[in-house]
């Protein structure tokens, strides 16, 4: 059992005003605990992640995600020659897909994802994936919620030491 992390989880996590932040966290928790086995994302997400953190939070909150990448377990995939030439096809053939978005369904479907951890339900709707993410939080009974909490002001206080991280 696997999942695959899509941009929006990613900047959601770092943007303590976006709409989706606490189902962002806790889907990051609960990757990082396990709930899906094996947590994959690619380096186009990354990259999509960084530009978009960069461009509205600023340098220290795109640096800071590469720094989680490496340090969560999560297993970054990178897009081939092959893999890209694919998702430009699937692309121009998908009107609701990305570049990115395309190549992540063609990687998830490479490592057997069975789960796309997103808030892109348009572009996923339809695909051989469990889409979780909108109301993720809303979702889980209160003793998780404490857990997911208790974890977020873990690392508040080490931010405060540190700087930003997930």
């Amino acid at each position: 059992m696997t999942a695959f992390l899509d941009t929006g989880v990613l900047y959601g996590a770092l943007d303590l005003s976006d709409e989706h932040h606490m189902d962002a966290l806790s889907l990051v928790f609960h990757g990082l605990k396990g709930r899906w086995g094996g947590v994959y994302t690619s380096n186009y997400v990354e990259l999509e992640a960084t530009l978009l953190l960069g461009s509205r939070l600023g340098r220290a909150a795109a640096r800071a995600l590469p720094a989680f990448l490496g340090r969560s377990g999560f297993k970054e995939l990178h897009v081939d020659e092959g893999t890209h030439k694919k998702a430009v096809e699937l692309f121009s053939k998908d009107e609701k897909l990305s570049v990115t978005d395309a190549s992540s369904v063609l990687l998830a479907g490479v490592v057997g994802a069975r789960t796309m951890l997103t808030f892109d339900g348009r572009s996923f709707a339809g695909k051989p994936f469990e889409v979780l993410g909108r109301r993720y939080w809303e979702g889980m009974d209160d003793e998780e919620r404490g857990e997911v909490s208790a974890w977020i002001r873990k690392a508040e206080a080490k931010e405060d030491r540190q700087g930003p991280e997930i």
